[in-house]
């Protein structure tokens, strides 16, 4: 079958199941319906990771001050936190023009709040530093680094902080059986451990201010986003520790919430790389390389990612989990609906793993 027309049957498959399955208790129906229309059509075959890149930024939040004149906000009257509010924005290497971490920050800026924006070298947010925001250099795996933030960042608060934003990241893509450990060590390094550290730094302030942590996710965190083992892992163990420091947090009124990123479009330069030469995935090379590239070929504006996120965060009472981006509800439904074996069927379909087992059991032969 073509895959035109297989996708056009599993499409319609699919609508049925969903008209016999999505059932929801009535007080629930306005706003899971609406997260139905956005599965009515699905298009599978564009899978896209969250956040790709070499690396990410990261996020730290704090409130206007009293009295001190407001910017510019899209948001409601009423919905500001009470108190003093900072946002930090941390990046691994850079936080870069129109990316996550650089769209986080102007967003919260936007709103009123006062923002920490960070990167290893200052140099990389000279575009923040042109709008007031106050920029830092910071390593986020350098533990010294973010006890010398954090001291920083507590005497030009008078020691509170509302919003730490977490969303220093680093992508890893190859085949589970050709990964190099360097390169899983660092991106667990960077996508956990380093989240880890930047929480037991700035605790004291966040319970003082009985404020909000933000740890970006993925949707590769919930599916098996083929290629992407040890992104995958590092970021499903994100939301796993993130789910734990919600209830350890709760009694001291701190918040935890996991943003489940979808496709978002960004303007980092793909660092491309080849399969060993000993992959046993070499006769589907073309298949590894255009998964490399998809997340470049659609997803949301980050602009529209981080109004859309930020929107939420700002509320008196944020969902625990918040999903945004591109293909991210679908996820949600799927994960939520559907047996596991829906994205080994879809994925395997999508990225030529359906063409490597053709190709081992005619070698077997």
């Amino acid at each position: 079958m073509h895959a035109a027309n297989f996708e056009q049957s599993i499409s319609e498959h699919e609508l049925r199941v969903v008209q016999t399955l999505y059932k929801v208790p009535a007080n629930q129906v306005k706003s899971k319906m609406e997260k139905s229309q956005a599965t009515r059509q699905f298009k599978f075959w564009h899978m896209l990771e969250a956040q790709w890149g070499t690396s990410k930024s990261r996020s730290h939040i704090m409130k206007p001050q009293e009295g001190q004149p407001r910017r510019p906000s899209r948001k409601p009257q009423g919905q500001e936190p009470s108190g003093a509010a900072t946002t930090i924005v941390a990046a691994r290497v850079r936080t870069w023009p129109g990316g996550i971490g650089n769209s986080l920050a102007r967003e919260f800026y936007s709103k009123g709040y006062r923002v920490f924006a960070t990167a290893r070298s200052k140099d990389h947010l000279v575009d923040l530093a042109e709008l007031s925001i106050e920029v830092f250099a910071l390593d986020v795996t350098s533990p010294s680094d973010i006890q010398d933030i954090k001291a920083d960042i507590s005497e030009r608060t008078g020691g509170s902080l509302d919003i730490l934003v977490n969303n220093a990241g680093f992508a890893c893509t190859m085949p589970a059986l050709d990964l190099d450990f360097t390169m899983v060590q660092q991106t667990f390094e960077t996508n956990l451990f380093a989240v880890m550290r930047m929480v037991q730094a700035f605790a004291s302030l966040l319970i003082q201010a009985k404020g909000t942590i933000v740890n970006i996710g993925s949707i590769a965190a919930v599916m098996p986003y083929t290629f992407g083992s040890s992104y995958n892992a590092s970021k499903a163990a994100l939301h796993s520790y993130s789910d734990t420091l919600r209830v350890e947090l709760s009694p001291f009124n701190v918040k935890v919430v996991v943003v489940v990123t979808g496709g978002v479009l960004s303007r980092l330069t793909l660092n491309k790389r080849d399969l060993p030469p000993d992959s046993i995935y070499l006769p589907i090379s073309s298949d590894f390389r255009d998964r490399q590239g998809n997340s470049q070929r659609a997803g949301m504006p980050n602009d529209v990612y981080a109004r859309k996120v930020v929107d939420e965060l700002i509320t008196p009472h944020p969902p625990k989990w918040l999903w945004k981006g591109t293909m991210a509800t679908r996820v949600w439904f799927l994960s939520s609906f559907f047996p596991k074996g829906i994205w080994d069927f879809l994925l395997s379909k999508r990225w030529g793993i359906d063409k490597m087992a053709a190709l081992w059991k005619k070698r077997l032969a």
